[in-house]
């Protein structure tokens, strides 16, 4: 993710038109980290700040968030089966039709955040992918 942000910003894309959303907090921390450490310049975008264009950086999100938001780049990280669709949720259900409505909840929720891009929308996972992103890609 971090080569593909980089050769965008040498393409002379604004690091404000670039997205990065992630299904969790806990992930907005560690990738935030992640990225600082590598030299980007990063603004979270929570519900106490709002994404200022004026400030610079790439915007970093939880897919929550993003909703009602457009960048012209979109990256999804960590679309891992162990965190998309978040586990939490599912262990809510407490029978097959509850689990099918949590399910459909998380591949909107997934949705949602790939047509954020305007231009183009980068997907990863580590080990195994999420079930829910084969709705998108081939593999």
């Amino acid at each position: 993710m971090i080569r593909h942000i980089r050769s965008l910003i040498a393409a002379s894309v604004l690091p404000s038109d670039i997205a990065v959303m992630v299904r969790s907090n806990q992930l907005v921390y560690s990738i935030r980290d992640r990225l600082e450490r590598n030299g980007l310049q990063v603004l979270s975008v929570t519900s106490t700040q709002p994404d200022d264009k004026s400030i610079p950086g790439v915007r970093l999100m939880t897919m929550h968030r993003g909703k009602g938001m457009e960048y012209t780049y979109v990256c999804l990280p960590c679309l891992c089966a162990d965190i998309i669709p978040n586990k939490r949720e599912i262990e809510k259900a407490t029978d097959e039709e509850m689990l099918s409505e949590l399910l459909l909840s998380e591949a909107n929720l997934l949705s949602v955040a790939i047509t954020r891009a305007k231009k183009q929308v980068w997907l990863s996972y580590y080990g195994k992918p999420s079930e829910l992103i084969k709705r998108f890609i081939c593999f």
